[in-house]
């Protein structure tokens, strides 16, 4: 019998809210190099994966504050 796991994808609200960031992280984080790769939507797996490759991301690189 074929089991599929059950996946939550999320938008950039959702994405923000999982993480405890705002929306503004979450924004950065897309134009540091972070891709939705579901039409919009993504994982919160895949997010934290890349927040470990990416460990001195930092919004205020991203933005210049």
């Amino acid at each position: 019998m074929l089991f599929l796991a059950r996946v939550n994808f999320l938008n950039k609200k959702q994405l923000a809210t999982s993480l405890g960031r705002s929306r503004t992280y979450v924004s950065a984080m897309c134009r540091a190099g972070f891709v939705f790769q579901y039409g919009g939507l993504t994982t919160l797996e895949e997010a934290l994966d890349w927040l470990r490759a990416n460990p001195d991301f930092r919004v205020s690189l991203v933005y210049g504050n």
